[in-house]
Formats: C-alpha cells, sequence, structure tokens
C-alpha cells in the first residue's frame, strides 16, 4: 500500500520481530509508527532530533535512535515508544553539504555509532562516548 504522511520522507526502518511496522521520519523531524499493509498510524507521531536522516533499532528491537541533519541523535524505548537519551554535540555542522548523517547499533547492542559532518565518527560504549577520524 502507499503511505501517505503528507510530508517528504527521508528516512525509514523496519521494526523487529513485526514485519508489519515501519518508521518512517521527515524532514520536519517527525517520526511517524505505520502499519505497511494499511498505511495507517499505529500511534501519535514522535517528535524528533530535528531533520531525521537516518534510523537504527537496537538488535533487540528494544530501543529506536534517530540521527538528525542537527548533529543530534534521539534513543527511544520501543515498548511505548518514550524518549530515554538525546545525544548533543556531535561535531560542527558548518559545512555539511553534501553530508547526511547515519547512526548503527553494533550486533550486539551494546554499542552504537554515528558519523560526523567533519568526517569524524563517534562510538558510544556502556555509557563512554569517543570521538575518532
Amino acid at each position: 500500500s502507499e503511505l501517505e504522511l503528507g510530508e517528504r520522507c527521508s528516512a525509514l526502518a523496519f521494526v523487529p520481530g513485526q514485519p508489519d511496522h515501519l518508521v518512517a521520519g521527515v524532514l520536519t523531524g517527525t517520526v511517524f509508527r505505520l502499519n505497511v499493509r494499511d498505511g495507517q498510524q499505529l500511534a501519535d507521531p514522535l517528535r524528533g532530533p530535528g531533520e531525521i536522516a537516518d534510523f537504527a533499532f537496537h538488535p533487540d528491537g528494544s530501543r529506536l535512535a534517530a540521527a538528525g541533519l542537527n548533529s543530534v541523535i534521539t534513543l527511544w524505548e520501543t515498548e511505548y515508544y518514550q524518549e530515554v537519551l538525546t545525544l548533543k554535540g556531535l561535531g560542527p555542522i558548518a559545512s555539511t553539504h553534501g553530508w547526511s548523517p547515519s547512526v548503527a547499533f553494533s550486533h550486539d547492542g551494546k554499542s552504537l555509532a554515528s558519523t560526523n559532518p567533519d568526517g569524524s565518527h563517534n562510538l558510544w560504549i556502556s555509557g563512554r562516548a569517543t570521538v575518532d577520524n
């Protein structure tokens, strides 16, 4: 079915373990949770970290990370989609032409990585943050 969001979609991800459920981010920062069979919203939209560029689900599906073009990452727990963490200041955003942030969980779910507009990346391991080039 066609998904009618009313806005330009910028990121998509299927919910692990729920093949009919999809999250869709739009450039206004809204995150929609949708049923792909009928295109209907599953719940009220979430407010993301500015313009949404990428999503990543924790391997067990318990967390959703959204990367914004403003170098902010928002994490939600996925049982009730409550925001649990906002990571800010991920790098300079002065010259972002052609840059699109990405975010990824490690296979064991213990690390979260993201890219920065200056070419570096961040890695969070068990609560520690590191920046590397």
